[in-house]
């Protein structure tokens, strides 16, 4: 909805902006002479301010420039006179919209209203060409902190840009504007609050996505930033994988995987919600009361519910109760939105372990900062457990490699032929991440396999094959019950198919074989067959490769061994060798 502050005196003109105003559906706030010499202009962002003529000496350029340099570029003046020629409006950075009756004043705001809307569509394609540089400028005092943002966007497509204070920021942006800014909180000369409020006023500050940084959580402060126009806040210290998650969301790639149920009887409240979760990049499910959102819980097994409590069929007492009793969503976190406001609602809740408690109306920009508080609390979770796990995982690959001396460096090798792979096949950072873990775990399931059977120094009969066989499925036993693998497994799992449909454990066949399982089949092939065995000497680089080309579109992925042979011979040598 458009809001508009108006500085008028005249009762007839405010008698006729009041019905203008009504009848386009926009807001508005009245203002006189005295308002503005007590208070200034330090209002919220209006989309115009009007203007009485007769109630300034200045020129409109003067004019102009305070309304530009208190409420921003996107905030348009609008100048009230008694007679004016439309066609100027285009070509001047005033509109001049005539008060002399009803109906001039609605075609003058009107046509004001059109314009202005032609005017931020071009703003808006303007910036869309901006973002497509993928420019971050990073604001922060501290040269520790610019150095661990460089470490995080090592490798992806963003180029960064450094600034140590608000006001390097501002010269940055007005000399050259990025495609996102990510900013310290407390810093010398400008905060990050102030900065904000500074960027918003520039010609591209309302587009500009900014993401604020500090390791300070207080609700003073998050209440500050997002009236200082923030987009989005981050606690330090940065958990990488949740920065470059806020990052892309606002470049359209990368949509997040969390999902969020919203249960209300009010589709209204649903579709404020919904459009503001789906704007940060969130996957969101609808549903408009309890029974529906209980069963849409057991389907889409969510992160995160946020319910109203007064609803049809069954409350949202209920619906949280019969979660809590189902073991597969039972730990999923709940917020409440509702108009109930006694201790005796809010103590129910708690009893049914409710995270938070919001009372309509409320804040959408304080209910999406609770989403962010607990998603990052499940990010610092997970990445304790995924350190505890790999560390358990890499004492377990030693222990294993340690049985058999010819397969020492097996996973570490297989794992740089991978993901040398993956790089020639222009995956992205995430997909390599993923690829590359999986290579390393690929052999984990041997850890179950008797070493009779695995140390044996002659050929193996087919029974015994069959019996080694298994540790793909020991290898997903192992790693299946942890959600920080839930990408990893399926790779680990088949990496021994064959696109012929002639491999195991399922014998899948072609693209139905994940890619990271034919990109580490062919990885794991070329080490085995260079590498010594009790049983054979070790091929020569030149005759592996031949070897995989031989059997391309039976047991290799053409595609992957494609990649594989775009790799400098000598560079494969040396990784065979453990220099690399």
């Amino acid at each position: 909805m458009m809001n508009v502050f108006c500085y008028v005196e005249s009762k007839m003109l405010t008698m006729m902006l009041h019905d203008y105003f009504s009848k386009a559906s926009i807001t508005s706030q009245f203002f006189d002479k005295e308002y503005l010499k007590v208070h200034g202009l330090d209002l919220s962002k209006p989309d115009f301010v009007v203007v009485d003529m007769t109630l300034f000496t200045i020129e409109n350029s003067e004019l102009v420039q305070i309304v530009k340099e208190n409420f921003g570029y996107s905030t348009d003046l609008i100048v009230l006179t008694e007679e004016v020629e439309r066609s100027d409006n285009r070509s001047s950075e005033v509109f001049y919209v005539s008060a002399t009756s009803r109906m001039e004043l609605a075609d003058g705001f009107n046509e004001a209203i059109e314009i202005r809307k032609e005017n931020l569509i071009k703003l808006h394609d303007e910036f869309n060409e901006i973002k497509k540089k993928k420019r971050v400028l990073v604001v922060d005092d501290s040269e520790l902190h610019h150095e661990h943002l460089k470490n995080i966007f090592m490798n992806t497509e963003f180029e960064l840009e450094h600034a140590f204070n608000g006001e390097e920021a501002i010269a940055l942006v007005n000399r050259d504007v990025p495609s996102l800014i990510i900013t310290d909180f407390e810093m010398p000369k400008m905060n990050g609050v102030e900065l904000c409020s500074a960027i918003r006023k520039t010609k591209y500050g309302y587009a500009l996505p900014i993401i604020l940084g500090t390791s300070y959580t207080s609700e003073t402060i998050q209440r500050d930033t997002f009236n200082a126009g923030a987009d989005d806040f981050i606690c330090k210290p940065f958990v990488k994988e949740e920065l470059l998650n806020k990052v892309n969301s606002y470049f359209g790639k990368d949509k997040r995987i969390e999902k969020i149920l919203i249960v209300d009887d009010s589709e209204m409240i649903r579709k404020i919600l919904q459009h503001a979760l789906v704007k940060i990049g969130y996957t969101v499910i609808e549903a408009k009361d309890g029974v529906e959102g209980y069963n849409s819980a057991c389907k889409y097994k969510p992160d995160i519910i946020v319910t109203d409590l007064t609803m049809d069929k069954m409350s949202g007492y209920e619906m949280i109760e019969k979660i809590r009793q189902t073991p597969a969503i039972s730990e999923t976190p709940c917020l409440v939105v509702s108009s109930m406001s006694t201790e005796y609602d809010k103590k129910l809740a708690e009893k049914l372990g409710i995270s938070k408690y919001f009372v309509k109306p409320f804040k959408v920009d304080y209910l999406l900062l609770e989403i962010e508080h607990l998603f990052l609390e499940k990010y610092r979770e997970l990445a304790l457990e995924n350190e505890f796990l790999l560390d358990t995982i890499n004492t377990l690959i030693c222990a294993l490699e340690a049985r058999d001396k010819y397969t020492q460096g097996h996973s570490e090798r297989v794992t740089r032929y991978a993901c040398l792979i993956a790089e020639k096949m222009n995956l992205d950072e995430n997909e390599i991440k993923i690829i590359e873990a999986a290579s390393k775990l690929h052999d984990i399931g041997k850890i179950g396999i008797r070493d009779e059977l695995l140390l044996k120094p002659s050929k193996l009969s087919e029974l015994e094959f069959n019996l080694i066989k298994n540790h793909t499925i020991i290898g997903k036993s192992i790693l299946g019950a942890s959600k920080t693998f839930r990408e990893v497994v399926p790779i680990m799992y088949y990496h021994h198919e064959r696109v012929d449909g002639k491999g195991y454990p399922e014998g899948l066949s072609g693209e139905d074989i994940p890619l990271g399982a034919r990109i580490i089949a062919v990885a794991d092939s070329f080490d085995a067959m260079t590498s010594n065995r009790p049983y054979r000497n070790n091929l020569c680089v030149d005759r592996a490769l031949k070897i995989l080309i031989d059997n391309v579109d039976t047991q290799f992925c053409r595609k992957c061994v494609e990649a594989f042979l775009l790799i400098n011979p000598e560079r494969l040598n040396r990784i065979k060798m453990g220099l690399e």
